[in-house]
């Protein structure tokens, strides 16, 4: 498998830090010039602001159901946003020095604080818990085994019941940084600073580690049934779930600096990096 760079997306100024599709045509992006931006998949030379805030910005979540989004930002603040009619509904003032991730989860927004804490807001958007949960950033959160696992910049991964909000156990999965979390066919995935995936079972034992990048991997994807991460090392890779090398980018991805995010989406991989562009790789099969 190889994935062949079809489309490039270019209007930022900065930095692109994160992207998030809305439907089948159409994502949104966000970064360091404070620009949230709507792009079309078929007209990469177009986008449109939703929003253009003063700070730079580290997370988006996109509520297809009600059409707003969630902004979380390097000041660890929250703009919440009404995507069609480009207007701000209101600011969540957490100061949270960043929030690097949002998501909605058994029917509640979940936010992560660069300050170590954990906040919940149930679907009104009002704050119901907040937890003080670790002395390092946390950048990762994924459902499984009925327990919600937070990843932080200090190589843990959190076990929180997601009823109780209590921390049922925890463990160190990198050193450092879990970057991001993935579950497929009943395991967890795991990427971090240290350049390794690493497969664990639902007691925290390690399956597998591989060294798959020469750098930090910031995401972990499922396409069809395989792994997709991508990194700091200007490269997007593809394994299967006993950790061997299927396919990457191609030819190499030639930027300056990093990938800082990425999804499977369209049968490929959307692409933010630090150069400033957006890319979509189609999946090839060779």
């Amino acid at each position: 498998m190889q994935l062949l760079c079809k489309h490039i997306y270019a209007g930022h100024t900065g930095p692109v830090y994160v992207v998030l599709p809305k439907d089948d045509r159409h994502f949104f992006s966000a970064g360091s010039d404070g620009i949230i931006a709507q792009w079309e998949y078929e007209k990469p030379e177009q986008a449109t602001a939703i929003a253009m805030l003063n700070t730079p910005v580290y997370s988006l979540y996109y509520s297809p159901t009600n059409d707003k989004m969630w902004v979380g930002t390097s000041t660890g603040n929250i703009h919440l946003l009404d995507v069609s009619n480009k207007t701000e509904l209101k600011q969540i003032a957490l100061n949270a020095k960043g929030i690097f991730r949002i998501e909605f989860i058994l029917g509640k927004y979940w936010v992560l604080g660069g300050n170590g804490k954990l906040y919940v807001f149930d679907e009104d958007e009002k704050l119901i818990w907040e937890l003080d949960l670790s002395e390092s950033k946390l950048r990762s959160i994924v459902l499984f085994d009925g327990k919600l696992c937070i990843g932080d910049s200090g190589g843990q991964i959190f076990k929180i019941n997601p009823l109780s909000f209590k921390v049922e156990d925890r463990f160190v999965a990198h050193n450092p940084s879990v970057y991001d979390l993935l579950v497929m066919e009943g395991y967890l995935y795991t990427c971090g600073r240290d350049g390794h995936i690493r497969k664990w079972n639902n007691e925290n034992m390690l399956i597998w580690e591989i060294a798959a990048h020469n750098y930090a991997i910031y995401t972990l994807q499922e396409m069809e049934g395989k792994i997709v991460s991508s990194s700091r090392d200007r490269k997007i890779k593809i394994w299967d779930i006993d950790g061997g090398f299927i396919g990457k980018t191609y030819p190499e991805f030639g930027v300056r600096g990093s990938i800082n995010s990425s999804k499977v989406w369209n049968g490929g991989v959307l692409a933010a990096s630090d150069d400033k562009m957006l890319r979509f790789f189609h999946l090839k099969r060779v």
